[in-house]
């Protein structure tokens, strides 16, 4: 049984041998030829190699190093995750109109009217966007430009307007 074991390990390494003879090099020499050559470095999961380990004198196991290092790294590892997981609230729009009258809501973002932008975020954010030096000319141009309810007013009272103007020319 030993001897047949022997044999076998030996035709094994032999064509392990022969497959690496038969590889093609992927560097050519000066004329443009491949020449075959056995590959010294083949990378990661294409390398085989057998580990020969004796358990008793008559008895040879073969394993592959592939599976011993699929082994090593299926074990549990030693350090634990310490770090909490964050997680963004969901923003109290009410409470937030009371010091932001220029904030709205968008579908998903929160929107400001004076500079027509979407801000996504937190207070933060807000108080951000609130000093930035668009926001400050945007809010003193929508104070100086005159509001629309003003400009229109109910046509009855512009035509008693009117007609007290012609009565005092």
């Amino acid at each position: 049984m030993e001897q047949v074991m022997q044999k076998w390990v030996k035709t094994s390494k032999e064509s392990l041998n022969e497959e690496n003879k038969t590889e093609l090099n992927p560097e050519s020499d000066h004329e443009g030829h491949i020449s075959k050559s056995p590959v010294a470095g083949i990378s990661g999961t294409s390398q085989r190699s057998l580990s020969i380990c004796e358990t008793s004198s008559s008895s040879i196991n073969i394993i592959n190093n592939e599976e011993m290092l699929d082994e090593s790294l299926a074990e549990p590892s030693t350090s634990t995750n310490t770090t909490s997981k964050r997680y963004v609230q969901r923003i109290n729009l009410s409470k937030l109109k009371d010091k932001f009258n220029w904030l709205d809501r968008d579908k998903s973002f929160l929107f400001c009217k004076t500079c027509n932008l979407k801000i996504s975020g937190q207070k933060f954010h807000l108080k951000r966007h609130e000093e930035s030096g668009s926001h400050q000319r945007s809010t003193k141009a929508a104070k100086i430009t005159p509001q629309i309810t003003t400009i229109l007013t109910n046509p009855a009272k512009q035509k008693m307007e009117n007609l007290v103007k012609e009565a005092e020319l």
